[in-house]
C-alpha cells in the first residue's frame, strides 16, 4: 500500500501539481541521506525537506516539491526580493515625477522662471528676518545703554534689564539661525531645480526654447533649478 505524505510547506517554493494520467503508478524520486537518488513507493518524512518528484511509470512528472531553503538562502531570497521591490518602486516614482515635470512645464525656461520666483520669495523672507534682527539689535543697544548709565551712577542694572538683554540675545541668535537656514534653502532650491532642468532636457531634447537671440535647443541651457514650491 502506498504511503501518503502530509502536505509540507517547504521554504523552497510551492509544489507543482499536474493531473496524473490514467493508470499512473506513482513513484517518489528523492535523495537519501547519502545523496543517492532513490525511486520508491514512499518517501521517509525526515527526507522530504530535500525535495522530491512524483513520477509515473513512464517517467512523466506528476508533481514536484522543491527542497526546503536554508535560513541563509531564505535571507538571501528575501534580500533580493526587497532590492527588486525598491528598484520597482524607484522606477515607478521616477515615472510619476517625469509625468509631473512634463505636465507642469513646456520648456526649461519655465522651470528657470519657477526657480527664480522661489528664490525671490526666499530673499524676501531673508530681508524680513534681517530687518527684524536690526530691530532686535536696536532694542538690545537701548537696554545696554540703560545698564551702562546705571553703572556710571554707581548702581547695578535691574533684574528686568538683565532679563530683557538675555531674551534679546536669544532672539538675535534665533534670527541669525533662521537667516542661515534660508540661505541653505536657496542652495537646495538651485540644486533641485537644476535636476529638473537636466531631466527635462534628457526627456525632451527635441523641444526648443526662446532666448534673447532667437530659438536655441534645450541642450544649450545650463542654468539653475528646483522642484516647484
Amino acid at each position: 500500500m502506498k504511503k501518503l505524505l502530509p502536505c509540507l510547506l517547504l521554504g523552497g517554493g510551492v509544489a507543482a501539481h499536474a493531473a496524473p494520467p490514467p493508470n499512473c503508478i506513482e513513484t517518489y524520486q528523492y535523495e537519501d541521506e547519502h545523496g543517492h537518488v532513490v525511486l520508491a513507493q514512499s518517501i521517509p518524512p525526515e527526507l522530504a525537506y530535500k525535495g522530491y518528484k512524483v513520477l509515473c511509470q513512464d517517467g512523466r512528472v506528476v508533481r514536484e516539491q522543491p527542497r526546503q531553503l536554508t535560513p541563509q538562502e531564505i535571507a538571501e531570497r528575501d534580500r533580493k526580493a526587497e532590492q527588486e521591490k525598491a528598484k520597482a518602486d524607484a522606477q515607478k516614482q521616477r515615472a510619476h515625477e517625469d509625468q509631473e515635470l512634463a505636465r507642469m512645464y513646456a520648456s526649461p525656461t519655465e522651470i528657470e522662471a519657477a526657480r527664480d520666483r522661489k528664490l525671490r520669495s526666499i530673499d524676501q523672507a531673508i530681508s524680513i528676518l534681517k530687518a527684524n534682527r536690526e530691530t532686535l539689535d536696536q532694542q538690545k543697544a537701548k537696554y545696554e545703554e540703560q545698564a551702562a548709565e546705571l553703572e556710571r551712577n554707581g548702581q547695578l542694572a535691574s533684574p528686568e534689564i538683565l532679563q530683557n538683554l538675555q531674551i534679546l540675545d536669544q532672539k538675535i541668535k534665533d534670527a541669525e539661525a533662521q537667516v542661515a537656514n534660508r540661505e541653505k534653502e536657496k542652495e537646495l532650491v538651485r540644486e533641485q531645480y537644476q535636476k529638473d532642468i537636466d531631466r527635462y532636457v534628457e526627456l525632451f531634447p527635441e523641444r526648443k526654447v526662446k532666448s534673447a537671440t532667437g530659438t536655441v535647443p534645450q541642450t544649450a541651457l545650463t542654468s539653475g533649478s528646483s522642484n516647484p514650491a
